[in-house]
């Protein structure tokens, strides 16, 4: 296929630097990468899937000659290293239907995806208002004082969109800057690729080179924490069972599975403590040191929350998830550890909401992880080439599902996290906090 006329190329440097920074991030992933040939292209059965910086084409592949004519004629860049002028990018997408796989509207043979069109190049890419979280007790859980008032303290930053936003999905990325030649990139993502999807957050430490590239570089400790971050998915053809006991709660840990009474924290009558418990079957967001699953009861911690289900008001769902995780969820966490005699534990927790009256799943996580002379620190939440999962008619709760109809895309991502490295003994990086709003 033709290269795009250099004159498109990106014009300086720095631009240059961060797009090609930006490209490794969205089909860098290694799992997904390692299909892409070096023009962001693979055929799957009869189909040449390409990206493109303005979307993904799906064609024939007997009919690819047919692609690249149609991208020529209309100045689409087929090199995602050099950028389609914007104006033309523009109109395209906003001639395009968005949020599916769908026939283009003046050719044959041609498919087209892009996750969303923009409003505007300033439209937000994450639901929320940025920087007013406003739930329960978000500290940072830390042992080390110092350590957790330094994050309690950093500023949210503003962050500003990647590049190739508003085409394969949501993702806000903050950049903290110093020594001129370095810097520590923190990103929070959840990319829609139509072939697989990946949600999750990283943070990087950078150096900028004699080449103008950001490449990789070691920093003496690196951190990155997910305060909370929140996601959802649309389980309706499932929750068609309501005949559940919705005071019973369920723990996996250590291969154990605990059933008990969350409101009185009394252990279940059934006296299930269920010891050997795989959860290997479990999709990889459900694949934690603790994983919880609760109903969303009538109760009177719950009564806010269904409200704003009801509503539709997605700022306040928000809020009220995180201010039940913190308020309840946690405390009857800390209730269960010490009625079994073992250490509270405040890392890597995964609650699995279940509101079946409205046919969601509520997803809440919260998880650090610090590194000595490590370049980057990454946590992928959910990742789409992977079992599915639904839900036992009988229990209501988990159950590997391996057909296709199970596979589900979270919606609606929120997250407050921050991403810090440490060199020559001074921290470095950025807080981004998208959860509730106002």
């Amino acid at each position: 296929m033709r290269t795009s006329n250099a004159l498109n190329k990106l014009n300086n440097n720095e631009e240059i630097a961060d797009d090609i920074d930006d490209l490794e991030e969205i089909i860098g992933d290694d799992a997904f990468a390692a299909f892409l040939d070096s023009r962001a292209e693979i055929q799957v059965g009869n189909d040449i899937y390409k990206y493109t910086d303005v979307g993904l084409f799906v064609v024939p592949a007997s009919k690819y000659g047919k692609l690249t004519q149609y991208l020529e004629v209309r100045n689409i860049s087929d090199d995602m290293l050099y950028r389609t002028d914007e104006n033309v990018a523009l109109d395209f997408r906003n001639s395009q239907p968005a949020g599916g796989l769908v026939q283009v509207t003046d050719a044959d043979d041609i498919r087209y995806f892009q996750s969303r069109v923009p409003a505007n190049n300033n439209t937000p890419v994450f639901q929320g208002n940025t920087g007013t979280g406003t739930g329960g007790n978000q500290d940072p859980p830390s042992a080390d004082v110092q350590m957790a008032n330094y994050i309690k303290n950093l500023p949210n930053c503003d962050p500003s969109p990647s590049t190739f936003d508003f085409i394969f999905g949501d993702a806000d990325k903050c950049i903290d800057r110093y020594e001129d030649r370095r810097r520590v990139k923190t990103k929070a993502y959840n990319y829609d690729y139509v072939l697989v999807y990946n949600l999750g957050a990283k943070v990087k430490h950078q150096y900028r080179g004699w080449t103008g590239i950001w490449r990789k570089e070691e920093a003496d400790v690196m951190r990155l924490g997910v305060v909370e971050a929140q996601f959802e998915y649309d389980y309706t053809p499932y929750f068609n069972t309501q005949n559940f006991n919705k005071s019973l709660t369920t723990v996996y840990n250590q291969n154990n599975k605990y059933l008990y009474y969350a409101d009185s924290a009394i252990w279940s009558q059934n006296g299930l403590n269920i010891s050997g418990f795989s959860i290997a079957g479990f999709p990889k967001l459900l694949k934690d040191d603790i994983v919880i699953e609760k109903f969303i009861g009538n109760g009177i911690i719950y009564q806010k929350l269904n409200a704003a289900i009801a509503a539709g008001n997605k700022n306040l769902t928000s809020e009220q998830l995180s201010k039940i995780f913190w308020e309840n969820t946690l405390s009857e966490l800390n209730t269960f550890f010490d009625n079994l005699g073992k250490p509270r534990q405040n890392n890597n927790i995964t609650v699995n909401y279940k509101g079946f009256e409205v046919g969601k799943v509520y997803i809440h996580k919260t998880f650090y992880n610090q590194s000595n002379n490590e370049d980057k620190i990454e946590k992928t939440f959910d990742w789409g080439v992977q079992l599915g999962f639904n839900y036992d008619p009988t229990s209501g709760n988990i159950r590997p599902d391996t057909s296709g109809g199970a596979l589900k895309k979270p919606k609606n991502y929120r997250v407050m996290l921050y991403g810090i490295a440490k060199r020559n003994g001074q921290w470095h990086g950025s807080k981004i906090n998208t959860v509730g709003g106002q």
